[in-house]
């Protein structure tokens, strides 16, 4: 009896255990029931998109910069002046390391691979804002050690490289400060121009055109998609979204041109030339130079920031674009506007003369003595041009008085910009009384106004703005913009998106008979005046010297003022003097420490001239 009570109280507790256990186990599936459902279909998706995230990515696809033209596009002397090459990266996303320990091993193998300093390889992982980012640890390496690369790249978890397109400046240093350079976006441009589809791995225009016309000269990247397994070897790749590339731009500038104002400066690389090539009837620049330069291809990369420190600290200032950013006294090139501006003013007539015998004595409290550079005895206002005579000048700008002159030099927008369509560009600087009150506490003086008289003391203007006002003697008051860009074209189609249409930037409302009068003196200096070389029997060309006397100057120089090696140079002039305004070419061309403007920037002039209208081969560029 007892047996079989105990009996049934062992069955029932096995029962009864049986029951928990079968309810846990029931509780169990239902928990993974419930988890199946949340992981396969309330987050579903979402896991499948992770799982899928880890075995494939999407890798941009850099879009080819547009392709750089000079002027003769579409004809069979065109040039390509910037185009672009294949150029490879090695690149990696320094989070994806699982720890420090394995991204320093991978480091060091990389660097022993391709035969670099690991600490390069180092420093430029750490270049990008977040780990997160792709990060390019070498840039631009040669074939031959990508090709090295490839055969360990098992070994080098988290490494690769990409193919991308890179700038490939044909001429190096001949357009360095009209094209300018590409190189990485800085944090600070890509704050500004994220909401204009900007991205932290791209290149941008940092001077020149291509910081002018950035936004037009970059394509749209595309991407491809990449598929690895559990390994990291790549299963798949293809082309997920094609690259777009910029539109391509055609320049104002003609090569030929270019390259005879480049070899024509030569001689002064040293120590500073800038050099403007225009059309007086259109505003197109033709050729622009300025040196000392450098080969943007030097940097394009992302070691291009010790190549830019060096060129910062270059006391010779390569990077200072001399045509549109270094102002200057104009010296005598400003006598022809004062003499138009007495013409304009009644203040002086066709036949007027004053007698040059090398002085100008100016009567006051303590009389002073002003020089002339030789004795010219009786010159009209052309004879007066002719002979660069500040004996002359002295007499016309007394008789003014200041505000005219200054007047005059604001109508023809000497204190402005020109607008030229490069980044930089800085205003001249017209005085007054009242500036030299806020400068210098004194009051305008006759010597000051003897000094501009002949170009020379306060005044300052730049290459360009000197171009222009001489396009407007030329041009009877009408002074167009100055531009470099002509066309914008489709990348493949070759379609014209886009012509510059000349643009009038000012009109000086000017008496014909006073213009001729002017014109008359320019062609004066070249027959009989201060650069008689250049009266070549098949060109006649009209222009105006001047040297400008430095005065700051050391004592340990002093020796360099005695044989006018402080002194800069100017020349401006045009030709040909009688043909048509749509076949006239106008040249400026200052040359610091030139000694003088006969001697030092006249010959660069005539040597150009030469080669636009002389040479076969260059002329009919000039005049399409």
């Amino acid at each position: 009896m007892f047996s079989s009570r105990g009996q049934r109280k062992t069955i029932e507790g096995f029962r009864f255990r049986l029951y928990i256990l079968s309810m846990g186990m029931a509780f169990s599936l239902l928990l993974i029931f419930i988890q199946l459902i949340n992981l396969q279909i309330i987050h579903g998706r979402s896991y499948q998109s992770r799982s899928k995230s880890n075995m494939e990515s999407f890798v941009p696809l850099i879009a080819p910069r547009g392709i750089i033209f000079d002027r003769n596009f579409g004809t069979e002397k065109a040039i390509a002046l910037v185009s672009n090459r294949v150029s490879f990266n090695i690149t990696t996303i320094p989070a994806k390391f699982s720890s420090k320990k394995e991204r320093e091993q991978i480091f060091e193998k990389l660097a022993q691979i391709v035969g670099v300093p690991v600490q390069s390889i180092v420093e430029n992982s750490k270049k990008e804002k977040s780990p997160h980012l792709k990060t390019t640890l070498l840039e631009d390496i040669p074939f031959p050690k990508l090709i090295r690369l490839a055969s360990w790249i098992d070994e080098l978890p988290h490494i690769t490289w990409e193919t991308i397109p890179k700038r490939d400046y044909l001429y190096k240093n001949m357009y360095a400060h009209v094209i300018g350079y590409t190189g990485r976006i800085s944090q600070k441009e890509l704050m500004k121009l994220r909401s204009s589809g900007y991205q932290y791995y791209q290149d941008v225009g940092k001077i020149g055109l291509e910081y002018q016309y950035d936004k037009e000269l970059r394509g749209i990247d595309g991407r491809i998609r990449k598929v690895v397994n559990v390994k990291r070897k790549i299963q798949q790749e293809a082309t997920d979204q094609f690259a777009t590339p910029g539109k391509n731009i055609v320049l104002t500038i003609d090569h030929k041109i270019q390259e005879a104002a480049y070899r024509a400066s030569e001689k002064y690389a040293g120590v500073g030339v800038g050099v403007v090539v225009m059309r007086p009837s259109n505003g197109e620049i033709l050729a622009l130079i300025s040196k000392p330069d450098f080969d943007p291809n030097f940097l394009i990369t992302v070691a291009q920031q010790s190549e830019l420190n060096r060129m910062l600290q270059d006391e010779n200032k390569p990077f200072v674009n001399r045509a549109i950013q270094i102002k200057n006294p104009p010296s005598s090139t400003f006598k022809p506007l004062v003499g138009l501006t007495a013409l304009e003013e009644g203040k002086l007539n066709f036949q007027e003369k004053f007698f040059c015998n090398r002085t100008f004595i100016l009567k006051g409290l303590r009389n002073r003595t002003f020089h002339c550079w030789g004795v010219h005895h009786h010159n009209d206002i052309v004879g007066g041009i002719a002979n660069s005579c500040n004996v002359f000048f002295f007499n016309v700008g007394l008789r003014l008085g200041s505000v005219p002159i200054l007047k005059y030099a604001e109508y023809f927008g000497l204190n402005q910009l020109t607008g030229i369509d490069i980044p930089g560009e800085v205003p001249g600087l017209i005085p007054s009384d009242a500036w030299k009150h806020k400068i210098f506490k004194q009051r305008w003086f006759d010597g000051d106004t003897m000094n501009i008289s002949i170009g020379q003391g306060f005044l300052q203007f730049t290459p360009i703005a000197m171009a222009t006002v001489y396009a407007g003697m030329v041009m009877d008051g009408i002074i167009y913009k100055p531009h470099i860009l002509k066309e914008i074209r489709d990348p493949v189609s070759n379609e014209l998106l886009y012509q510059r249409k000349p643009e009038i930037l000012r009109e000086v409302p000017l008496k014909a008979a006073n213009l001729d009068k002017i014109r008359q003196g320019l062609r004066a200096v070249v027959l009989r005046g201060t650069t008689q070389f250049m009266n070549h029997p098949k060109l006649a060309i009209a222009g105006k010297t001047g040297t400008v006397q430095t005065f700051s100057i050391t004592d340990d120089k002093e020796h360099l003022r005695k044989k006018n090696e402080a002194q800069h140079a100017w020349f401006i002039g045009y030709a040909p003097f009688d043909g048509t305004p749509q076949e006239q070419v106008l040249i400026a061309v200052f040359v610091q420490f030139g000694q003088t403007g006969s001697g030092g920037a006249a010959p660069i002039a005539y040597r150009i001239f030469q080669d636009i209208f002389l040479k076969p081969q260059n002329g009919p560029a000039v005049q399409k």
